[in-house]
């Protein structure tokens, strides 16, 4: 049976109704002064149709009906509704004064009706939490929390494009106090302006359906969004205390800036990230595991990375960290501006001769080496130390750890005032041009050519049959050779040259049979004569154009000389000059 109650009911304690199949029909005042007020029924539906107070909670609950609030629920402590299986609707106002508000559904929803601009209809001192098992949460009204945080909860068993779990129209506005958190199933979760958290911002998305923020996200707390499959779209600017944004399957696309007080993360599995300019006054953390990155400037106040896992190339314009400046991609390529850090490591794996970087900047005399670079094209137009008083340290590798660069190692510009150190550099070809301070290569192999110069002196080095274009040094590696000797080659701001292990085959004397299809016989003596000793100095007073013949001979020392351990001030007597003969 029903119950009805068609006049006033007071109470100094507690007020209970409980019906087991039937209906609870309230259309007067229910007030328990001091106590709480308790409507249950198990197969039926509850009508708040006069208000109903109580001093401390307020429970309405029923396994299978509905819930209507059509006048004013109000509790001095909390209010809680469940329903197993129907709707709840709030027409009019449901107030916890000093509490939460707690409202479950097993399947079915919940509506929050709309009394006009910012008009509270859901307000709780402390949390509100609302959450559908299998239904939607349609907020037309404000609903807001003083002091603590906004719950809400909502999902489908199946997705169907554009449908959302949560629908804030009309009115409808969630402001909480501290955080907000959105969790939808099977759904789209669209986040407004109207949704507006003091502290922190927590949007996530299980199973299927995206993210979308239509506006401005400004929160001074952290703002976090998740999906499992589906994008994550912000249509304007991002700022928060910490910025997390995840998809295992979807998109990242932000369509202003994005700024942190401390990190930024934005993570893709399966999809793309777009971006304008990143912020942190800590670490950024952009990745993807399979798909492209493309981002404008990158500023961090500790550690950048920006990596591509699998599949996918990167596209930035700068990149600067206070930290590391890490940059990495499997199988794609690198298009970047600036890459500038404490360190920087470019990992290029399987890329192509598209991939470029105009400017590398690091501090000499980190921990280890100061700039990594790796990849089949290793293609840097400027290469910097920017501070430091010590050398600065270099490694550069081809693609899955080998020592051989595939295809081109080039550097346009090589700055560093006290000199930089490459322990190996093996390459099919390249070219390095040093703009400032010496340059000191351990063990050097081109498999085609490898171009070295400055302001004084150019030199090249050859794994083929050399031909005359126009070096003043040229030098030839044995390639069968390559396992057992490490060619080291040292090059002086004042243009003089020193080798280690060398193979010196023409230093500007025009040997007539050199350049043909094969060596002669008599070259073969030269290169043999002079890998006798494999150490040599070249002097920049011998310099000459192009072509013309040296002032003098070049010197060879009799002596191994330890090649680690010279320096540009460091002078010895030369052994004695050797003839042309």
């Amino acid at each position: 049976g029903d119950i009805q109650i068609g006049h006033n009911v007071q109470a100094a304690k507690d007020i209970a109704m409980t019906a087991g199949k039937g209906s609870i029909q309230v259309g007067a005042a229910v007030a328990a002064a001091e106590g709480s007020v308790e409507l249950s029924t198990v197969q039926g539906s509850i009508a708040v149709g006069g208000t109903v107070s109580a001093g401390q909670d307020v429970a309405l609950s029923t396994d299978t009906g509905n819930i209507l609030v059509g006048e004013a629920v109000l509790a001095g402590n909390s209010v809680n509704a469940q329903i197993r299986q129907g709707d709840v609707e709030i027409q009019k106002a449901v107030t916890a004064k000093q509490g939460s508000i707690d409202v479950q559904v097993g399947t079915g929803g919940i509506l929050i009706g709309d009394n006009g601009p910012d008009v509270e209809t859901v307000t709780a001192r402390e949390n509100i939490d609302m959450s559908v098992d299998q239904g939607k949460i349609k907020i037309y009204g404000k609903t807001s929390t003083q002091n603590g945080d906004i719950y809400m909860s909502a999902g489908e068993e199946t997705y169907t494009a554009g449908m959302r779990n949560i629908i804030i129209e009309q009115n409808g506005e969630i402001a909480s106090g501290r955080d907000v958190t959105l969790t939808g199933r099977n759904g789209d979760l669209h986040v407004t302006d109207a949704v507006q958290a003091q502290r922190n911002l927590n949007v996530q998305v299980k199973n299927a359906g995206g993210v979308s923020f239509d506006s401005t996200v400004d929160v001074t707390g952290t703002v976090t969004a998740r999906t499992e499959n589906g994008a994550i779209s912000v249509a304007d600017t991002l700022t928060g205390n910490l910025v997390d944004l995840r998809t295992e399957s979807g998109d990242v696309s932000v369509g202003g800036d994005i700024t942190s007080h401390t990190a930024v993360t934005i993570q893709a599995g399966k999809g793309n990230i777009v971006t304008e300019n990143v912020t942190a006054q800590e670490a950024v953390n952009v990745a993807v595991t399979n798909g492209n990155i493309t981002m404008h400037d990158v500023t961090a106040g500790a550690d950048a990375s920006v990596t591509s896992s699998e599949q996918g190339s990167i596209n930035a314009h700068n990149i600067v960290s206070a930290g590391i400046t890490h940059v990495a991609l499997s199988k794609g390529d690198l298009f970047l501006n600036l890459a500038e850090g404490k360190g920087v490591l470019l990992q290029m794996e399987d890329n192509t001769a598209a991939s470029q970087v105009n400017q590398v900047l690091a501090e000499a005399g980190g921990q280890g080496t100061d700039v990594a670079l790796t990849g089949n094209y290793v293609q840097i137009g400027t290469l910097a130390a920017k501070g430091g008083d010590a050398v600065l340290e270099v490694s550069a590798m081809g693609a899955g750890q080998q020592k051989l660069i595939s295809g081109n190692f080039t550097i346009g510009s090589l700055s560093a005032p006290q000199g930089t150190h490459i322990p190996t550099l093996w390459s099919n070809r390249g070219s390095v041009h040093v703009a400032e301070g010496q340059l000191l290569l351990d063990d050097v192999l081109a498999v085609d050519k490898l171009y070295v110069d400055n302001a004084h002196t150019d030199m090249a080095i050859f794994g083929r049959t050399p031909t005359r274009d126009g070096q003043q040094l040229t030098y030839w590696n044995n390639l069968s050779m390559a396992d057992s000797k490490a060619r080291g080659y040292q090059l002086y701001t004042d243009g003089r040259v020193r080798t280690a292990k060398a193979v010196l085959i023409d230093a500007g004397r025009n040997l007539g049979k050199l350049y043909g299809d094969n060596l002669s016989v008599v070259d073969m003596m030269s290169e043999r004569e002079t890998n006798r000793h494999g150490v040599f100095t070249f002097d920049r007073r011998q310099l000459v154009e192009p072509d013309e013949k040296l002032h003098t001979q070049v010197t060879f020392d009799p002596l191994f000389w330890d090649f680690a351990g010279w320096q540009p001030e460091e002078t010895k007597e030369a052994g004695p000059a050797q003839s042309e003969e």
